[in-house]
């Protein structure tokens, strides 16, 4: 049994594949990190080990358990600060920030993942997207470093088919990723315009 974290993938079917994995003693799920809007209106209607990421560093400093992130990792991910810095900067949560307070930020994130991650014993972290904000993409370089699984999936725009790459490298070229349909169905593209995309109609309702 693998032990999962899952990075938002929020719809009813990720919800019902992961429960049933669960169910059947495949995975355990250790924590669910839940888009902000999605952890307000949901109670325990996926799994009750729920998490909006700002929650984080709350639960884990006051743990007697907790563990500061060692220097040789620290040091790997203080190579990726600056970038760090200009995806937390996309947090409207986090909006007039200086340099020095996303500094604070991204170092009381990366001792307090570590901490979680070395102490849940995960295996596995599963993502809803290819990581692009702080939070995110800094528990991503926390996994490459400590060798924990990565798997990241997202929508396609073809019918019935989904991406999954274990590396964000990797992504587009898919070189690490088996190939487990010998025979491809014929997919016509009809050579038209039209902007309809369903995960952009919520955000248009207003």
């Amino acid at each position: 049994m693998k032990n999962i974290i899952i990075w938002e993938m929020d719809n009813d079917l990720t919800k019902g594949a992961f429960k049933q994995l669960e169910e059947e003693q495949v995975i355990k799920i250790i924590a669910w990190f839940r888009t902000k809007d999605e952890f307000k209106k949901s109670k325990s209607d996926i799994y009750p080990k729920q998490y909006f990421w700002q929650d984080v560093i709350e639960k884990e400093f006051i743990r007697n358990d907790f563990a500061y992130c060692p220097e040789d990792i620290y040091n790997k991910i203080y190579e990726k600060t600056y970038l760090l810095m200009d995806l937390f900067a996309r947090s409207v949560e986090l909006e007039g920030c200086n340099i020095h307070d996303f500094l604070n930020i991204i170092n009381m994130y990366a001792n307090s993942f570590y901490s979680f991650l070395k102490r849940e014993k995960v295996d596995v972290i599963f993502f809803g997207s290819v990581p692009h904000e702080g939070p995110n993409y800094l528990v991503y370089i926390i996994a490459k470093i400590l060798d924990i699984k990565t798997i990241i999936m997202l929508q396609s725009i073809f019918p019935n088919k989904f991406h999954y790459c274990y590396d964000i490298n990797d992504f587009g070229e898919f070189n690490n990723v088996s190939n487990y349909q010998k025979v491809y169905e014929k997919c016509e593209i009809s050579n038209e315009y039209e902007k309809n995309l369903f995960y952009m109609e919520k955000n248009y309702e207003k």
